[in-house]
C-alpha cells in the first residue's frame, strides 16, 4: 500500500530543520535536529488550512540526544484527543499529521494518522518538577508563564530564579510557598510545585528577541506524596477544552503507587472533578490498622451524560490496595452531577484529589505514575 510517507520519501521532499526551530510546512517531511538543545515549535493555524492537509514531523536520525522537540498547536487549536502538544524525543521518531473536521461545519483538529510511536495520553504525571529553557540566545524582549489560567507577564531573558519564583508564587493558582525555582540567571529554570499547585502544567508565551529565540518547557515525572496532612492534594490534572465536552465523551484517569497506614489510620478519600466540580462517586479506603507500604492502583472513568450550562457527568472508580487483607476501592453511586460544560473559567479542569481524614507520619500515599486519557 502506498502511503503519503512513501510518496514523500520517494520524492525526497525533506525539509531539514537545524538548531533553530521553524514552523513545519505542508506536504513535506520536516526533520528536526535538537542536538543543540530542546526545541519548541508552533504548528500552523488550523483556520488557515484545508481539511486533509498533511505534513510529517520527525526527529532527525543523526540526533541521538534525549533533547525533546515539542510541537504545540496554534492558539486554541488541539489534536483530535484534545491535547495541545506533541513531543518527540527519539531519533527518527516520525508522526504524520493531518487536518480533520469530523463535522462540517465544525471544529478542525490535528489527527496523527501514522506514527512510529503512538500518542494516547492527554496528560501524565505527577509533574511537580518542570524546566523552563530559553533557546536561541535571546538578547531582549520578554516572556510570560501561565499556570492554572493565571499569567506572569514581562519576564526578562536575564531574570534570576528568585524573580521567576516571586512571579509564580504571586499567582492565585500557585500561592505563597507552593513554588520553588532554581537555576542560573537567564535559565534554565527548574520549577517545583507543591500544595495546590502540584501537577499544574506551565505554558509559555514568547516575545523574546531576536525572532529566532524561543522558549521550551519540559517536565520531569516526580512522586506525588501525601503524608502527615489532612489537606487534599491533586494527583493529576488536565484542562479539557469546553467544545470537546460533548454528550457521551469519556475520559480515564489511572493512578499507581503505594499506600501505608498507621493503626486507626482514618479514611483515605479520592474525589473526581470535572470542570472543577466534584462528582458524587468518591472512592474511600475505610479506617485501617497498621500496614506497610503496599502497591495500589485506582482507575476512574468519567462520562459526560449531557452538555450545556446544566450538563451532567458521572465518574466510576475501581481500584485495589494490596494490603495483607486487600482493600477494594469503588462506588455504588449512580448519581449524576450538574456541570457547566461550556465554562472557560480557569478552574474548569478534570482531576482527582486525595485526602486523609487523620494526619499521621505513617499515613502515606505515594503516586508514582498518573495518566489522563480520552477514551471516546
Amino acid at each position: 500500500m502506498t502511503t503519503l510517507a512513501t510518496v514523500l520519501n520517494a520524492a525526497t521532499n525533506i525539509a531539514i530543520q537545524g538548531p533553530v526551530a521553524t514552523t513545519p510546512t505542508l506536504g513535506t517531511i520536516n526533520s528536526y535536529n535538537a542536538s543543540a538543545g530542546a526545541q519548541a515549535v508552533t504548528l500552523p493555524s488550523l483556520s488557515l488550512l484545508n481539511v486533509g492537509a498533511t505534513m510529517i514531523v520527525e526527529k532527525h536520525l543523526s540526533d541521538t540526544t534525549a533533547n525533546a522537540i515539542t510541537f504545540t498547536a496554534y492558539g486554541a487549536d488541539t489534536f483530535e484527543d484534545l491535547s495541545t502538544a506533541l513531543t518527540i524525543s527519539q531519533a527518527f521518531e516520525k508522526h504524520t499529521l493531518q487536518v480533520v473536521q469530523p463535522v462540517n461545519p465544525g471544529t478542525k483538529y490535528w489527527k496523527i494518522t501514522q506514527s512510529t510511536r503512538q500518542k494516547t495520553a492527554l496528560a501524565s504525571g505527577p509533574i511537580s518538577v518542570q524546566t523552563v529553557t530559553l533557546n536561541g540566545t535571546p538578547t531582549g524582549g520578554t516572556f510570560s508563564l501561565t499556570v492554572g489560567g493565571q499569567t506572569v507577564t514581562g519576564i526578562a531573558p536575564t531574570a534570576t530564579a528568585a524573580t521567576v519564583q516571586s512571579g509564580l508564587t504571586g499567582l492565585s493558582s500557585v500561592g505563597s510557598g507552593n513554588a520553588t525555582v532554581t537555576g542560573s540567571t537567564g535559565g534554565p529554570y527548574t520549577v517545583t510545585f507543591t500544595g495546590v499547585a502540584a501537577n499544574q502544567p506551565i505554558t509559555a508565551t514568547s516575545s523574546l528577541t531576536p525572532g529566532t529565540a524561543s522558549i521550551a518547557i519540559s517536565s520531569s515525572p516526580s512522586q506525588f506524596s501525601l503524608t502527615n496532612t489532612t489537606s487534599a492534594g491533586t494527583t493529576v490534572t488536565f484542562t479539557v477544552p469546553p467544545a470537546s465536552l460533548t454528550a457521551g465523551a469519556v475520559f480515564r484517569v489511572t493512578l499507581n503507587g503505594t499506600v501505608q497506614t498507621n493503626a486507626t489510620s482514618g479514611t483515605l478519600t479520592f474525589t473526581p472533578y470535572i470542570q472543577g466540580t466534584a462528582l458524587a462517586q468518591t472512592a474511600v479506603m475505610a479506617t485501617q490498622g497498621t500496614n506497610a507500604a503496599s502497591p495500589f492502583q485506582l482507575e476512574y472513568t468519567f462520562q459526560v451524560r449531557s452538555a450545556g450550562t446544566t450538563g451532567t457527568a458521572i465518574a466510576k472508580p475501581f481500584g485495589i490496595i494490596a494490603f495483607a487483607t486487600p482493600v477494594y476501592l469503588g462506588s455504588t453511586s449512580s448519581s449524576t452531577t450538574t456541570i457547566n460544560t461550556t465554562s472557560t473559567a480557569t478552574s474548569t479542569a478534570l482531576y482527582v484529589t486525595a485526602q486523609w481524614a487523620t494526619a499521621n507520619a505513617s499515613n502515606s500515599l505515594l503516586v508514582e505514575t498518573a495518566t489522563v486519557e480520552r477514551v471516546f
